[in-house]
């Protein structure tokens, strides 16, 4: 294989993600039972992933208390799900821009 170039897109500047992202948050908080809606995942735009847990742990309808590792995990549990919903969606529409690229790229 003779690369000639590498192609970083730098979540959503290439690829419209919002869409994987949302999915994947609601996926995470229909688990642990905290609502969560479109509106509020705008919210989560721009912001860390650690930043946006802790907005989606902030919007339980009960108190909840997780140990620095237990956070972590949903972390993690949020990535993964990122790469579950996006594989998924390439499989099913088997067309290579059923994750579309912004306009004009």
């Amino acid at each position: 294989m003779n690369l000639q170039a590498v192609l970083f897109d730098l979540d959503g500047v290439i690829v419209d993600t919002a869409r994987f992202h949302y999915q994947a948050w609601k996926r995470l908080a229909d688990a642990l039972e905290i609502p969560f809606t479109e509106k509020q995942n705008e919210r989560l735009k721009g912001v860390s992933r650690m930043e946006s847990l802790s907005i989606l742990l902030s919007l339980s309808p009960k108190p909840l208390h997780y140990s620095p590792d237990e956070i972590e995990d949903l972390a993690a549990k949020k990535t993964v799900g990122m790469g579950i919903i996006s594989t998924h969606s390439r499989k099913r529409t088997s067309c290579p821009d059923s994750v579309s690229s912004w306009p004009g790229v």
